[in-house]
């Protein structure tokens, strides 16, 4: 059976996920999300990934944001609400880390993170694909004074929906894209300002 994201199918009770077995092919409608499908895949060394992510469990922050990975897929079947978590402080303060850290649960963070200068369309399309899994966005910091207005603005109020924009197409309407995720970002500053 052919489905377009990853996620819950079946009255939620087979998960899609490219590395495990099940009878389902990820058949996307473009190329371009190959790379980012390549990306979760089982590599390395449990047993190491087992005694880093110990190591990093001892930070709170981390261990937290090492949770919310875990429980992203649990959130559609426990019936709850997307939600936001927000790492901001100093540099060196190992924000990227955990986030990678976050990551690596599921496979390749280079690979299957987000920049934040990415267009909220490719964002949308991103948690769309990814559905059901964490959706870690960095490099908050590179963002210009109105790019940064508009992720404030838009780009968290889409991703925390969980549906994408209603769009047209000649023949009707297009289905609009639909998530249940865990947003992670960071930054070396607080995600919205005291007058948003």
């Amino acid at each position: 059976v052919g489905v377009s994201k990853f996620g819950w199918r079946n009255n939620d009770t087979e998960f899609i996920c490219p590395g495990m077995s099940n009878n389902y092919v990820l058949d996307t409608d473009d190329i371009a999300p190959q790379s980012v499908i390549d990306g979760y895949s089982i590599a390395g060394d449990h047993g190491l990934w087992l005694q880093a992510m110990q190591e990093l469990r001892k930070n709170p922050k981390a261990r937290f944001i090492l949770a919310a990975s875990f429980a992203a897929p649990l959130l559609k079947i426990t019936g709850q609400r997307i939600f936001g978590i927000h790492n901001w402080g100093d540099s060196r303060d190992g924000k990227s880390a955990a986030q990678y850290a976050a990551l690596s649960v599921w496979g390749k963070p280079d690979t299957i993170k987000i920049l934040a200068s990415s267009s909220e369309t490719g964002i949308e399309r991103m948690s769309a694909l990814c559905s059901d899994l964490p959706l870690c966005i960095s490099e908050l910091e590179t963002l210009d004074e109105h790019r940064r207005a508009e992720f404030e603005n838009k780009t968290i109020y889409m991703v925390t929906e969980g549906r994408g924009k209603q769009r047209g197409t000649i023949k009707g309407l297009q289905q609009s894209a639909s998530w249940r995720t865990i947003m992670i970002t960071n930054a070396e500053s607080p995600i919205v300002k005291d007058n948003s």
